[in-house]
């Protein structure tokens, strides 16, 4: 899959689309009951979502790393009350946003020249 193609939100609804379907799978499995998703057993989820990070990663976003090797708490939408520790990769701010249309680029001038008054001598 082209993820460069992809906004930022696109690559993390994505990203949080495969936490939330462990998260469901794990939720499952508690309950004795088969997974949905099959999210652990499935190869292809764990490459698709270390692509995600790598594309993320190169682009500097912030995001909470999915631990592969224990349980999720919870469903990335629900709040349980319960403080998780979090794992962030990225800096905001490191590097500035693309802009989504040619339109948006400050082209115009941003500042009032000073302009100087001269006296001359021919008045």
């Amino acid at each position: 899959m082209n993820y460069q193609a992809f906004t930022n939100d696109s690559l993390t609804m994505m990203y949080q689309g495969v936490r939330g379907a462990l998260a469901a799978d794990d939720a499952l499995s508690e309950l004795g009951k088969e997974c949905r998703f099959r999210v652990r057993e499935t190869p292809e989820w764990k490459v698709h979502a270390a692509d995600l990070e790598a594309e993320m990663r190169k682009r500097g976003m912030i995001f909470e790393v999915i631990d592969w090797t224990e349980v999720q708490p919870s469903l990335p939408f629900e709040d349980n009350g319960r403080s998780t520790q979090r794992c962030l990769v990225g800096a905001a701010g490191f590097e500035p946003t693309t802009c989504s249309t040619q339109n948006c680029r400050a082209t115009r001038l941003r500042y009032t020249p000073i302009v100087w008054e001269t006296t001359s001598i021919h008045a």
